[in-house]
C-alpha cells in the first residue's frame, strides 16, 4: 500500500521478519474484507502508528464511527480482544466486533481523543488523578481467580534473562531481575492489567471522559499498573531538569490514592524501565540511553 508510512513498515519488518513482510502485502485485501464486512466507508488511516494499522471510518453495520485496529500476531491480537472483553467498557475504549481471521478489531472511535501527555508540564497531578480513576474502574472488584487462561507478568520478565548486550549495565539487569523475583513472590490480589497505562495509552472522549487504548491484558498485582506512567511521557519527561522531583510526586500520588505501598510501585517502576531499556537495544532504538536515564531516576526512590 502506497499510503502505509515508510517508518511503519520499518517497525513491522524489523519486528516480525519475513512475517511482517507478508501481512504488509495482504494489508489492502485485508482493510477491504473488513471495509466489506462491517460497511466502513470513509476509511482514513490514523498518522500515529506503532506496531498496529490502525483506521478511522464510519460503519454501516453499527451506525457509529469506528477505529478499526489490525495486528500482526494472533497473540497481540487475542490479548487485547480478552481485555476489551473483561473490561466491557468500564475505563477503556468499547470493543464493538472482532475477526480472528483478519486480526482485527473493531472500537468505537474517541472523539475528540486528546491524549494525556496535553496535560504534562501544566496539570501533571490531574493526569495522575485521571489515571488512578481509569485504573479503578478497569479494575474495581475484578479479582481474578487462582487458575486463569491470561499469561502473566513473567512473560515480559524473560528478557532480564536472556539479555546480554553490554549497553546495559549487568549490575542493572541484575539488580531489576532480583526485585522482580522478589516482587513476584510477595504479590497477592492478581488483576488483568492493562500493563501499558502510559500518556499515549489514555484519551479524551466527549462521552466517558479520559479512558484507556491498547490493553495489553496481562495478568499481575495492581502495583505493576502504574509503571508506564512513572516514565512517560517520553522523551519529554527525561528532558526536565526537575525529572527527578516529578517522578518522586508521582509515586507518592499513586500511593496515597490507590493504597498501594509507594516501595512496591517504584521497584516494579524501575523493573519496567530496565526491560523497555533491554527491549529498545533489541529493535536497535536509539532511546535506550534516555530509557536508561529514567530507570536510574527511579531507581533513586527506591
Amino acid at each position: 500500500m502506497s499510503n502505509v508510512p515508510k517508518r511503519f513498515k520499518e517497525i513491522i519488518i524489523n519486528t516480525y521478519g519475513q512475517a511482517g513482510v507478508l501481512w504488509l502485502e495482504q494489508l489492502e485485501s485485508i482493510i477491504a474484507s473488513c471495509a466489506h464486512k462491517w460497511g466502513l466507508e470513509q476509511v482514513q488511516p490514523f498518522h500515529t502508528l506503532s506496531y498496529n494499522y490502525v483506521v478511522q471510518a464510519y460503519s454501516q453495520v453499527y451506525k457509529a464511527h469506528v477505529a478499526l485496529k489490525l495486528a500482526v500476531e494472533d497473540s497481540a491480537f487475542s490479548n487485547e480482544q480478552q481485555a476489551l472483553e473483561f473490561y466491557n467498557g468500564q475505563g477503556c475504549v468499547a470493543l464493538l466486533d472482532s475477526d480472528a481471521t483478519y486480526k482485527a478489531l473493531l472500537l468505537q472511535k474517541i472523539t475528540p481523543g486528546t491524549a494525556l501527555d496535553t496535560l504534562f508540564a501544566i496539570a501533571d497531578n490531574r493526569a495522575v488523578i485521571y489515571t488512578v480513576e481509569i485504573i479503578k474502574k478497569l479494575h474495581s472488584n475484578k479479582q481474578l481467580p487462582a487458575c486463569h487462561q491470561y499469561f502473566g507478568i513473567q512473560k515480559w520478565l524473560n528478557v532480564l534473562y536472556s539479555f546480554t548486550d553490554e549497553r546495559v549495565p549487568r549490575a542493572s539487569i541484575i539488580f531489576a531481575r532480583q526485585l522482580a523475583e522478589q516482587l513476584l513472590q510477595t504479590a497477592q490480589e492478581s488483576y488483568l492489567l492493562h500493563g501499558d497505562l502510559h500518556h499515549g495509552n489514555i484519551l479524551f472522549s466527549n462521552q466517558k471522559g479520559w479512558i484507556a487504548i491498547d490493553p495489553k491484558g496481562i495478568a499481575g498485582e495492581l502495583a505493576y499498573e502504574v509503571g508506564a506512567f512513572i516514565r512517560n511521557p517520553f522523551p519529554e519527561l527525561i528532558l526536565q531538569a526537575h525529572a527527578q522531583e516529578i517522578i518522586a510526586r508521582r509515586l507518592n500520588q499513586f500511593s496515597e490514592l490507590l493504597h498501594i505501598d509507594r516501595t512496591r510501585l517504584a521497584r516494579w517502576a524501575y523493573v519496567q524501565a530496565i526491560i523497555a531499556t533491554c527491549w529498545a537495544c533489541e529493535d536497535q532504538d536509539p532511546s535506550w540511553q534516555n530509557l536508561l536515564s529514567i530507570a536510574t531516576l527511579i531507581q533513586n526512590q527506591l
